[in-house]
């Protein structure tokens, strides 16, 4: 048996899940998810609490803990309890935690058994092996909205780039706050360059910002907050159903593009992940994608 231990949002969730089901598959073991961290909501400050929300696509969960059971565990009247609370969470099996963000080979060649998986794991040098079966099972449960079908229509019959701006979270986040109007813009004309005839689906936690910046480019459509869906599945599949994309230092973004990409796709990411040299990011871009270089804001 082995587990992934899931945190942080969507993005961050895939990841973790990819690189322990490509464990599970070449083991040939069983797999669990260990949704403790999501669950215990007490405010260590180290990252955005999230929910769980792997269940947008058709594979099946398996519980380490049963939800329920995790809830009434991490009860504040129980937080005194934690340290018992944490060991009787984990089983009794070890728990292995990532050490930089750099692909561990180790964990490819030789993984480890009977271990609860816990890091990012932002590479897809972890699963590539198994990249079909990956994409299988980020099959979504749920059609587009009805609301979204016009708009995936033109997405399908237009040579379409996403374009995801990424801004009111990563702005308080310096070590996130890595692409600005500079970039974006770089990143527009470096895809005109070379696909003079696409058209842009523009998706941004900041609608106005956008409308601003992109003024004056007119093969545009800015999509707006009644597409999101159920932890934004909607939002996700609207995206990786464009034929290009420039995408900012984002991990639901780079599940787009990685789900989205085809013979012919381009795909542009900031040359700098974070604002920081501190963290070893080297393993998360593909090789093949296109680096636009990007000043830390």
């Amino acid at each position: 048996m082995i587990a992934a231990r899931l945190h942080s949002g969507l993005g961050n969730q895939m990841f973790q899940y990819a690189m322990v089901r490509r464990i599970q598959l070449q083991l040939k073991v069983e797999l669990k998810l260990d949704l403790s961290l999501l669950v215990d909501k007490a405010d260590n400050g180290r990252f955005t609490q999230r929910e769980f929300s792997l269940n947008i696509f058709k594979l099946t969960p398996n519980y380490l803990v049963h939800p329920g059971i995790l809830k009434a565990a991490y009860a504040p009247g129980i937080r005194k309890w934690s340290n018992i609370v944490s060991r009787l969470t984990t089983l009794g099996y070890p728990v292995l935690e990532e050490k930089g963000l750099e692909v561990k080979k180790e964990l490819i060649q030789a993984p480890l058994d009977n271990t609860i998986y816990r890091g990012y794991w932002q590479s897809e040098q972890y699963f590539v092996e198994f990249a079909d079966q990956i994409r299988d099972d980020f099959s979504f449960r749920e059609n587009t909205l009805p609301v979204s079908r016009k708009l995936l229509k033109m997405i399908s019959e237009t040579e379409s780039v996403c374009l995801n701006v990424r801004r009111k979270e990563f702005l308080q986040l310096p070590t996130h706050n890595v692409t600005n109007e500079r970039y974006f813009l770089r990143a527009v004309k470096f895809m005109l360059e070379r696909r003079p005839d696409v058209v842009f689906f523009i998706f941004s936690d900041d609608i106005e910002w956008c409308r601003q910046t992109f003024r004056e480019l007119n093969n545009k459509v800015i999509v707006s907050e009644e597409h999101y869906g159920e932890a934004y599945g909607n939002y996700l599949q609207l995206m990786m159903s464009c034929k290009h994309f420039i995408i900012p230092n984002s991990t639901f973004a780079w599940w787009a593009a990685w789900l989205g990409e085809s013979r012919g796709t381009l795909v542009i990411t900031p040359k700098k992940w974070f604002g920081t040299d501190r963290y070893n990011y080297k393993d998360i871009v593909p090789e093949r994608w296109v680096k636009i270089p990007n000043e830390p804001v």
